[in-house]
């Protein structure tokens, strides 16, 4: 097919749409052996903006993302040791959002919970404990 008949297939948003399925696979042909990385870097080059859609083991590699934006941060977990977790997505100019403290332990916050919170004596939650409910 001539190729400037080609590109007027494809003009517009409603050709484009209209001929959905024939752009689509001329598009996975030509990016068939390119990496997303190529790809992206030859559409800005020609004017087209565009961006890659990310896995999850790019995200967590993107030196902006996992870095800059600090959304993977490693924490002490008393159980599992130190682990990865995501990071506080909102961001401040003038206060830094951090995490505190890891994931509670299995029953860690029952005392506190029943006692300051639901009012419980001392020997009511003794009795729970007792008998097997906590």
């Amino acid at each position: 097919m001539d190729s400037s008949r080609e590109d007027e297939k494809f003009k517009s948003n409603l050709d484009r749409v209209a001929h959905h399925a024939e752009l689509k696979e001329i598009i996975e042909c030509w990016t068939r052996d390119l990496d997303i990385d190529t790809i992206v870097s030859m559409l800005l080059d020609a004017g087209i903006p565009s961006a890659p859609i990310n896995t999850i083991d790019r995200v967590t590699q993107d030196p902006h993302i996992a870095g800059a934006r600090e959304m993977f941060v490693d924490i002490e977990h008393p159980v599992a040791g130190k682990i990865t977790m995501t990071g506080n997505q909102v961001k401040f100019t003038h206060n830094k959002a951090t995490i505190r403290m890891p994931a509670p332990t299995l029953g860690q916050h029952n005392y506190e919970v029943l006692k300051e919170r639901l009012n419980y004596s001392d020997e009511k939650i003794e009795q729970l404990i007792r008998s097997g409910i906590l």
